[in-house]
């Protein structure tokens, strides 16, 4: 009978210690158990330590002292198992219940995928982190945007000169209302940065931005929110559909409608690429006449944005007015509170500076065309100090970073920089060329470009553009007027900087023409990713060729040439780029059923007068049938 109970507790102690805290009614079953065996432990010591076992047995236990005992631990064990089975089951619905939370956060990574919104973080937060401790508090603080803030269906147009702070401004605003909704479910706000260089946003792109970050907020709302999104991505057989426009905008409708208030935020609308078409959609959202909808624009004072908005908006406010004064004075207060070699000087000495630079500046950003020109003038001054032997580098980098489609990565630069695609003799792309410290090119044009470090996942191709600390290093114009400035009259008709001049045509066609040249290296082998890795241009010049040729660029005599190269159809270079970038996603075709899609019509009639069969089966799968067929059919019989 010891050998019994030592087995029995032994066996309870073990499962005391397994599942104590898995259940609540077990660990009470176990303890009773416990002080059961450990009240039989002591009946069964005896006074007299020297007697006998059996003697002390008898001592201890009287009959129905036995009977008792077996029958308490009996009933342990009957409690043991029923309370083991329902742990078992709560484990059991455990288990479901985190499955179907697994199932519910991949689908949601899946529909966060689908959706394929555009970055719309990075420059919110560079702007953030260039923003003066202290400043928008006149904004923040006015009646104006308090009045937006919770009027219904308001909308506030913030309008100021380039450099008045917008941007900044506009950051400072959307964190006043991301705080706000922090403590309230029911209050979601989704912004969006407009920049010259994002010329592939598209009006799509910003409803698939808006979308995403009202269904990110969507986990903490009502759950009809995410309900129909996920609805809408299973009709849409599990993502393999994409959204139309429509269906886009009826989608942002719906996810508005299911929170009490939603504030979107858009800066920068005179940097639209189609302004026309995205001031017709604010004002079409606009038209939803949701009174939970409160919509903010800041841009300059420009007459069709004015034209557009004038009868929408509840509220204007110029920056162009003082009311960033404050704002100046801060930021002058903290250089001279925080540069060393101003440090020496007295306050009273500081007090002058501090209202000096102050008024300067704030006379400045009033002077309107004055201060463009005094501003002209410094980057004239810029261009004119470049060193001569700099200056064909310095025209390739601006040139790329006023039209490139997307942001020109510093490693990317690198690569631009060593491809020559009007060489003569001697390779297009040169690795000897590359610079031996990218960060060398900051020097070519100081003071026009800035660096900015984004997130590795930030576009789908950063992936190849990393440094060697992981980081991808962005180079960006100054400014949206120093883009201005390339492309104006007063630099094109300059007797000595005439030569910096950006004109559209001709820097898309140098652009396009680098990115053939560069992919014409790639003649021998399939590419590797590790190929990709240390020839970072690749993808971009995969991707961009095309959109950068333009139906009425493809004139120019070198690109033209270095084109037809690109498209033998049995090279490798061919095959190359087909794996970087297949215009028809996933069937390798001829040429000619590219380029007539694209609308190269020079191009296209080239190749059709070597004698290409338009009726030939171009696609490797014969299930395809004819080559050309529908628009593109057309295209070409109309060549």
């Amino acid at each position: 009978m010891g050998d019994s109970l030592t087995a029995v507790g032994g066996s309870t102690t073990s499962n005391a210690s397994e599942s104590k805290s898995d259940h609540k009614s077990l660990p009470r079953v176990l303890r009773d158990c416990h002080a059961e065996l450990q009240s039989l432990s002591k009946k069964l010591e005896t006074k007299n330590m020297r007697a006998s076992r059996k003697e002390a047995l008898v001592y201890a236990l009287k009959q129905g002292e036995v009977n008792q005992t077996l029958d308490n631990l009996q009933m342990f064990q009957q409690q043991l198992v029923v309370a083991l089975s329902i742990d078992q089951a709560r484990l059991a619905l455990e288990a479901d219940d985190y499955q179907r939370r697994q199932d519910i956060y991949q689908r949601r990574q899946d529909i966060y995928k689908w959706l394929a919104a555009p970055d719309y973080e990075s420059k919110h937060w560079n702007a953030a982190g260039e923003r003066e401790g202290g400043t928008g508090s006149w904004f923040v603080r006015g009646e104006s945007f308090l009045e937006w803030k919770h009027k219904p269906k308001s909308f506030l147009w913030l309008h100021g000169k380039a450099g008045a702070g917008k941007t900044i401004l506009c950051s400072t605003i959307i964190r006043e209302i991301s705080d706000h909704s922090k403590s309230d479910p029911s209050i979601a706000v989704a912004f969006f940065y407009f920049d010259f260089r994002g010329k592939d946003i598209e009006p799509p792109s910003l409803l698939r931005a808006l979308i995403k970050q009202l269904y990110l907020q969507s986990a903490r709302a009502p759950a009809k929110t995410s309900d129909y999104l996920m609805k809408l991505f299973s009709d849409k057989e599990n993502g393999q559909g994409s959204l139309s426009p429509e269906e886009l905008k009826s989608t942002l409708k719906s996810i508005i409608s299911t929170f009490e208030n939603v504030y979107i935020i858009l800066d920068a609308l005179d940097e639209c690429p189609d302004r026309h078409r995205f001031l017709g959609l604010i004002k079409e959202i606009h038209g939803w006449n949701f009174d939970t909808l409160h919509l903010l624009a800041t841009s300059r004072d420009e007459k069709d944005i004015e034209k557009t908005l004038r009868d929408l908006v509840s509220h204007q406010v110029s920056m162009d007015e003082g009311l960033v004064d404050s704002d100046i004075r801060a930021y002058v207060s903290n250089r001279l509170k925080d540069d060393n070699k101003l440090s020496k000087y007295s306050a009273e000495k500081k007090e002058t500076i501090e209202n000096t630079l102050t008024w300067n500046v704030s006379m400045g950003c009033l002077s309107g065309g004055c201060a463009t020109k005094t501003l002209y003038e410094t980057y004239d001054r810029i261009l004119l100090g470049i060193d001569e032997n700099n200056r064909v580098y310095a025209l390739k980098l601006l040139q790329w970073l006023a039209f490139s489609i997307n942001p020109v990565s510093l490693r990317l630069a690198v690569e631009v920089l060593a491809t020559d695609p009007d060489a003569v003799t001697g390779p297009l792309f040169d690795p000897e060329r590359r610079f031996d410290d990218p960060w060398d090119i900051l020097t070519l044009c100081s003071s026009l470009i800035s660096v900015t470090t984004v997130p590795d996942d930030t576009l789908w191709y950063h992936a190849y553009l990393k440094d060697d600390q992981g980081k991808v290093a962005e180079l960006r114009l100054a400014h949206f007027s120093v883009r201005e400035y390339l492309v104006s009259e007063s630099l094109r008709t300059h007797s000595k900087l005439s030569i910096y001049h950006c004109d559209e045509k001709l820097a898309n066609t140098f652009i396009a023409k680098t990115c053939v040249a560069y992919l014409l290296q790639f003649n021998q082998h399939k590419i590797s990713q590790d190929i990709r890795i240390s020839n970072p241009l690749c993808s971009y010049a995969a991707y961009y060729w095309i959109r950068h040729t333009q139906p009425n660029n493809d004139d120019d005599a070198i690109l033209h040439r270095l084109i037809i190269c690109l498209l033998q159809p049995e090279s490798a270079v061919y095959s190359n780029w087909l794996h970087l970038y297949n215009p028809d996603s996933w069937r390798k075709c001829a040429p000619i059923y590219y380029m007539s899609q694209a609308g190269l019509a020079i191009v296209s009639q080239d190749l059709l007068e070597s004698g290409v069969d338009i009726n030939v089966q171009g696609c490797k799968d014969p299930a395809f049938g004819r080559l050309l067929t529908g628009k593109t059919f057309f295209r070409a019989r109309a060549l």
